[in-house]
């Protein structure tokens, strides 16, 4: 099993964080969970809730992990029990922010001392804390995106930035479809009043709702950004399409005269200056005037 545990004047913590069938077996046997949540840590990915019981608390939530590989913000489940005297978090796969917690506490009588000695309320606060201050480099690496994307859409490299900005784009999304579910969740918290959750903890997870809504306000104000950035971009390709039409329409229809004179005098019956030295040169300054004519007419008309 991959348990972990600190316990300081009464108070444990438990962290697990690669949950087995003998993990979940254990905490089935040792702590009076309802069946129906020991379902859902066996089962897949949960939607983000707060279950209330009369000697527990119950809380799935989800926190933004960057996958490299795909280059889009996914969710990292995390379980949380909080009792009178406990805390047990389990989560798949290592997130950062708990382990970095988890070991400072573990090494430091101090931090023991101020995590688990004011309670498991005041430890889940900072555990919620720690998970979405962990958001916060992840928007400004979109910021990041969203600014060189800005300096890219200008230049001629189409196809890459039109790439770059779907990708941002569905970082954005996923982003935001994560996030949007933590924030009902974590507003029950403050207004929770248990003798789990004391009302003196309802102004930090007061504090945690206020960096929940900047988070949102900012991935708002990234998707209104590349909303417009592609709208200026698909501006920039239709005029960029719509000068190479031009120019291509224009040298179709000056060549037009000259196909049809050069079918004119190419056609196998007896036309005039026929045979004399001069017909070619002839010809070919009526080809010049008609391509001067017609370029002198369009700029006049402003087409050119």
């Amino acid at each position: 099993m991959a348990i972990q545990k600190i316990e300081y004047k009464g108070v444990t913590w438990i962290d697990i964080p690669q949950p087995t069938v003998m993990d979940i077996e254990y905490l089935r046997q040792n702590f009076p969970f309802h069946p129906l949540d020991i379902e859902d840590l066996l089962g897949n990915l949960q939607r983000p809730k707060l279950d209330e019981y009369d000697d527990y608390l119950f809380l799935v939530v989800h926190m933004p992990v960057f996958d490299k590989a795909r280059r889009v913000t996914a969710a990292s489940e995390v379980n949380l029990f909080v009792g009178p005297d406990y805390l047990v978090s389990l989560h798949k796969g290592e997130l950062w922010p708990i382990a970095k917690l988890f070991d400072s506490v573990k090494s430091s009588e101090r931090l023991q001392a101020e995590n688990l000695g004011n309670g498991p309320g005041y430890l889940l606060y900072k555990l919620i804390d720690k998970l979405v201050d962990n958001c916060f480099p992840l928007v400004y690496k979109i910021e990041r995106n969203v600014q060189e994307i800005e300096t890219k859409i200008f230049e001629s490299k189409v196809r890459e930035t039109v790439f770059e900005l779907s990708v941002i784009r569905r970082d954005i999304i996923a982003f935001r479809r994560i996030i949007k579910p933590q924030i009902p969740v974590i507003s029950r918290l403050e207004y929770l009043k248990s003798r789990i959750i004391n009302e003196e903890l309802e102004i930090y997870f007061s504090d945690i709702s206020d960096h929940l809504g900047k988070i949102w306000d900012s991935l708002d104000d990234l998707k209104t950004i590349t909303e417009s950035l592609n709208d200026t971009h698909t501006s920039l390709t239709s005029y960029q399409t719509s000068e190479v039409m031009k120019v291509l329409t224009t040298i179709s229809v000056i060549m037009l005269p000259l196909t049809l004179i050069s079918g004119i005098f190419g056609m196998n019956v007896r036309v005039p200056g026929e045979g004399t030295v001069h017909a070619f040169w002839l010809i070919l300054g009526l080809m010049v005037f008609v391509v001067v004519g017609m370029v002198v007419f369009f700029r006049r008309r402003g087409w050119l």
